[in-house]
């Protein structure tokens, strides 16, 4: 599919479906998405928490009490604690022994009500064997590094819809099989398969709330599904930390969102612009006017509207077909290519500066957290207004800076131990991550196109869990620097991501909109049209003074006299529906006659050469040319334009209506970079106009003795 078409259809689709209760059901489902996502992804909150352990006494010594053992048989270290991971040999004192070697431990008791609350304390991930518990961490960031854009490239395939549902199902399965598991390799698969597909549902499900909704909207839903999954699940987890669940409850917990993320999967609907890019057409008609009907919108129009735009489609494909033939492939081009390095670059960065600064945080104060959800309100909305007057690439590269600049300042705060500086910087980069990654999902939709946007978007969230990767192998051999470490390239990152972004387009999420021309009386309608006719009927004249004996009169204006007129007086009277009608509709190089509601066609509106609507056009050079009639008379200023710059200017959008359902005529070309202006729900999109009203007053007493003057000149 062209560029042109994959543009039409993501301005038109959101206009027919309306904006209601649809949206606001993806937007809920979204966040929810999100919010299970770091829940599964935090889950060793719960379920993974130290436990306080030592050496496990032999038999004999079962019965002593645990202060009593660790005094005989634990040695202390050098800070006075007891150790955790040696005995001594033997445990009790030998009188024939002067001094016991200190042993490592086979067997461990832990300080928990019951052993299997924990991870650690149900498979002794501690002392030697404390690796596996890192390499359980990494096994669950490696399942959507390996399965996420398999699933990407399966719903670029078969659809959005039915990749979410098996990737929910198989969530809520994993996540049961890890609550009853008593093998540690089976618990690792589990949790593997449970971050590919939470991965894989959060993903997608962004995918279609961007492709559902408008311009207007599309920024602030993707904000507050950020924002507010993203705030739920550590206040959640603050709280479920203080009761201290079991392992039993916690894994309910777990069960119960997966299934809530299952039952609202299995509502939702496929992605109508997915289906029309694949030209699936019935199924997309079936999506679009079962959501029309639930969003309010007149089915009749709906219906009317969507053929409307099946047509425009056929049309542009078969001219594209008929014209340059295939067009090069998307992933062949530079630009795209750059444009994909840049976003997954970022993804890369903003991913591990997410999780490397909730990894392993010491909880805030509680007048700490409260400012932290304040400052992300704040946040929420700087983010939208920025996005809307500077774009998303201006939003992009100044939080990534920003977010470069607190993980300096934090590197500083906690090196130099400033006591209030440290609780605020760590505040400023939490919320700076936060904001760094709502801004990155929606560059991604911008990115990639629809035909491809879901192995895009999939890639680039795989690449960006490498970086959660890179994580937790700092966090693993750095142990005494690690919050250094983790800072400096924290800020490295974030600087190579905002020097990357350049490379993108800009983008706005809204666009200001021109304001509607005022309309315009009949009186000066009629002078518009007498002002467009005059230099051709004093042409006329001189071209009849000059003709010769027999020549048969013509009593029709010349083509290009017509699509002139035609054009000014419907550029004049744009909001009378007396003189404006239906724009004409543009194959190729000719522009079809239009056609009244009644199916009559209109005199006035033959076909005509498209280059005489060039006359009105800007951005075509005018030239003289000659006479139209046999003989040569004053030379006419006519724009000349390539077929292709014809068809592109013609094609210019008009101004919205106040209804939606109507059916489309012509629509705007943009490039694959360019965006189309917001488009409010409930009203026509800028390409879409209402059929024309047959008015008694369309041809006034001096428009017919214009036309009478102009057909009695004589011209052709």
């Amino acid at each position: 599919m062209s560029a042109d078409s994959r543009a039409l259809i993501q301005e038109n689709v959101y206009v027919i479906l309306g904006h209601g209760r649809f949206q606001h059901s993806v937007l809920v489902f979204t966040t929810l998405t999100v919010i299970v996502l770091l829940i599964h992804a935090f889950a060793y909150r719960l379920i993974g928490r130290p436990v306080d352990h030592w050496c496990q006494p032999p038999s004999e010594f079962r019965d002593w009490p645990v202060e009593q053992w660790k005094n005989v048989a634990i040695p202390v270290l050098a800070d006075g604690s007891f150790s955790r991971c040696t005995v001594y040999s033997p445990p009790v004192p030998d009188d024939n022994l002067e001094e016991r070697r200190e042993v490592a431990c086979n067997r461990w008791d832990y300080n928990a009500t019951d052993v299997g609350d924990s991870v650690v304390s149900m498979w002794d991930l501690v002392c030697e064997h404390q690796w596996l518990y890192s390499i359980s961490s990494s096994v669950y960031i490696m399942g959507p590094l390996c399965l996420v854009p398999v699933a990407g490239k399966m719903a670029d395939r078969v659809g959005r819809k039915p990749v979410i549902l098996v990737s929910a199902a198989t969530m809520l399965l994993a996540s049961m099989a890890a609550s009853t598991t008593k093998a540690l390799g089976a618990f690792l698969m589990a949790r593997f398969v449970i971050s590919a597909a939470t991965s894989v549902t959060n993903v997608l499900n962004f995918i279609v709330l961007y492709e559902v909704t408008g311009n207007e909207h599309r920024a602030l839903y993707i904000l507050l599904a950020n924002i507010v999954g993203t705030t739920v699940p550590p206040v959640l987890y603050s709280l479920l930390s203080l009761l201290r669940p079991s392992w039993r409850l916690s894994h309910a917990l777990f069960v119960a969102a997966s299934a809530i993320v299952l039952a609202c999967c299995y509502s939702l609907e496929e992605s109508p612009v997915w289906q029309l890019a694949t030209w699936r057409i019935r199924q997309a008609e079936s999506t679009v006017l079962h959501v029309a009907k639930y969003n309010g919108v007149d089915g009749a129009k709906a219906r009317a509207t969507f053929r409307a735009l099946k047509r425009q489609l056929e049309k542009r494909e078969t001219a594209s077909a008929a014209g340059t033939g295939a067009s090069e492939s998307i992933f062949l081009s530079a630009s795209f290519r750059r444009r994909a390095v840049s976003i997954i670059l970022s993804w890369f960065g903003v991913n591990f500066a997410y999780y490397a600064s909730r990894m392993d945080r010491k909880n805030l104060e509680a007048h700490w957290e409260v400012s932290a959800h304040l400052f992300k309100i704040l946040l929420l909305i700087a983010l939208y207004y920025s996005l809307k007057n500077r774009g998303q690439r201006f939003t992009l590269s100044v939080v990534l800076v920003l977010l470069s600049v607190c993980a300096a300042f934090q590197t500083v705060a906690y090196e130099l131990k400033v006591s209030f500086a440290m609780p605020l910087s760590t505040l400023l980069v939490l919320t700076a991550t936060t904001a760094a990654m709502c801004v990155n999902y929606t560059y991604a939709g911008e990115v990639f196109p629809t035909a491809i946007r879901s192995v895009g978007f999939c890639i680039s969230y795989s690449v960006g869990r490498v970086g959660v990767l890179l994580v937790t192998l700092i966090n693993a051999f750095t142990e005494d620097q690690r919050l250094l470490a983790l800072n400096v390239v924290l800020t490295v990152l974030s600087l190579v991501s905002a020097v990357a972004v350049q490379w993108l387009p800009e983008i706005f999420s809204h666009q200001n909109k021109d304001p509607d021309p005022s309309p315009l009386d009949a009186e000066h309608r009629k002078e518009a049209l007498k002002t467009c006719l005059h230099p051709f009927q004093t042409t006329a004249k001189a071209e009849k003074s000059r003709k010769p004996l027999g020549h048969r009169k013509s009593n029709r204006v010349p083509t290009s006299l017509a699509a002139s007129c035609a054009a000014s007086a419907v550029t004049s009277g744009a909001a009378s529906p007396a003189l404006a009608s239906s724009p004409p509709q543009v194959t190729g190089s000719r522009v079809d006659n239009l056609v009244s509601p009644l199916g009559t066609r209109e005199s006035s509106s033959k076909a005509v050469d498209s280059s005489s609507k060039a006359n009105e056009m800007p951005g075509c050079p005018r030239q003289k040319t000659g006479s139209p009639s046999m003989n040569n008379g004053p030379p006419l200023e006519t724009a000349t334009c390539p077929s292709e710059q014809v068809g592109t200017l013609l094609d210019k959008p008009t101004p919205p209506s106040h209804e939606p359902g109507y059916p489309i005529d012509n629509a705007a070309s943009p490039s694959e970079d360019a965006v189309s202006p917001p488009q409010k729900a409930g009203s026509l999109p800028q390409n879409i106009t209402s059929p024309p009203e047959v008015s008694s007053k369309h041809k006034s007493k001096k428009a017919r003795k214009h036309h009478k003057t102009a057909g009695g000149s004589g011209l052709n």
